[in-house]
């Protein structure tokens, strides 16, 4: 298995899923990277797990990363760049429209000896997602129209303001100031710490005897 990913055959990326590891050979008993076992043999065969979801599928090509950039460091920024294209093509497009580019990309790489895969290849991605629907943006989460208490009383508690489910606006007047410094603030809504202290009562006059 190093040996194909080092030479640039295709590599099916299910034979590198813990879980569908071979038994132990005399030719190749487990897959070593300078001694260190990246997979370990299972005791009987089993059907092969299929790469059903992009985790599965991550976990593969991590696996496929280490080994090759092991033996060629240069190859790391534009298989880094492959892995992030697959990651956002599965975002992007319904359906397997992912996993069919990677493959057909991949084994076109290895009939081309093609080792810089950054780029993407613009007729196989065209072709394979060419019937799969784009999927829809993540619309932003709107913000509740109550007012934040934590906000007008001081300081919001949420760890920064777009983390806040509540709006950031006068309880009063729903204006962008907070309520304290509202110029027309009701005091009952003002906690007891917040409002205005009456001024120490005057020391009383000394008069000097004659």
């Amino acid at each position: 298995m190093v040996t194909q990913i080092v030479t640039g055959k295709y590599v099916d990326l299910r034979d590198l899923l813990p879980t569908n590891c071979s038994p132990a050979t005399e030719a190749e008993p487990l897959l070593k990277l300078d001694g260190l076992l990246i997979l370990t043999a299972t005791q009987s065969r089993k059907p092969k797990q299929a790469i059903e979801d992009i985790v599965s599928w991550v976990e593969a090509f991590s696996i496929y990363m280490a080994v090759a950039t092991h033996y060629h460091p240069q190859r790391f920024k534009n298989l880094h760049q492959y892995l992030l294209l697959i990651i956002r093509t599965y975002r992007q497009f319904s359906g397997r429209a992912w996993q069919n580019y990677d493959v057909a990309f991949r084994q076109q790489a290895a009939a081309l000896r093609c080792e810089d895969w950054s780029a993407i290849d613009t007729q196989l991605f065209n072709f394979h997602t060419a019937g799969s629907a784009p999927l829809p943006l993540p619309q932003p989460r709107s913000r509740s129209t109550t007012n934040c208490i934590s906000w007008n009383r001081g300081s919001c508690v949420a760890p920064n303001p777009s983390a806040c489910h509540f709006t950031h606006s006068c309880l009063t007047y729903h204006r962008n100031h907070q309520v304290r410094h509202c110029p027309n603030r009701p005091t009952g809504l003002l906690s007891h710490r917040n409002r205005p202290r009456s001024p120490p009562p005057a020391a009383p006059k000394r008069f000097k005897r004659n």
